[in-house]
């Protein structure tokens, strides 16, 4: 497993470390929708500044997208937020969200305290 979930008060921080599969990055959505249930979290990120790149097709960054806004967005205000540096990442991340109409309910930052603030404000 390349993550790690820590649930604050308000929400969950999923941290990728090393070489992260598609697959991971399904189960981990998967985990925190099924717990986002029972905690109501107000805001997701997901931290890839120790990650390699991932090796996902177009397709499956869509169908993480789809899990996001349908799971997330059907509780209604949860931010989503995600922390890489890698500009091949930001720039997929930030194509699916626009192909969903995130209507500023996700992000990508290049640090993690920029993630928290933005989700905090």
């Amino acid at each position: 497993m390349a993550y790690q979930i820590e649930w604050e008060q308000w929400g969950a921080v999923t941290y990728f470390t090393g070489d992260v599969s598609f697959d991971d990055l399904r189960e981990s959505e998967c985990e925190i929708f099924l717990s986002a249930a029972k905690a109501k979290p107000r805001f997701v990120i997901s931290v890839f500044l120790r990650a390699n790149e991932v090796p996902c097709s177009e397709g499956e960054y869509q169908e993480l997208t789809s899990l996001r806004y349908g799971g997330y967005a059907s509780k209604g205000g949860i931010r989503f937020a995600v922390v890489t540096s890698s500009t091949l990442m930001k720039n997929r991340f930030i194509a699916d969200f626009e192909r969903f109409g995130s209507d500023n309910s996700a992000a990508v930052f290049p640090s993690f305290v920029e993630a928290v603030n933005w989700v905090r404000s």
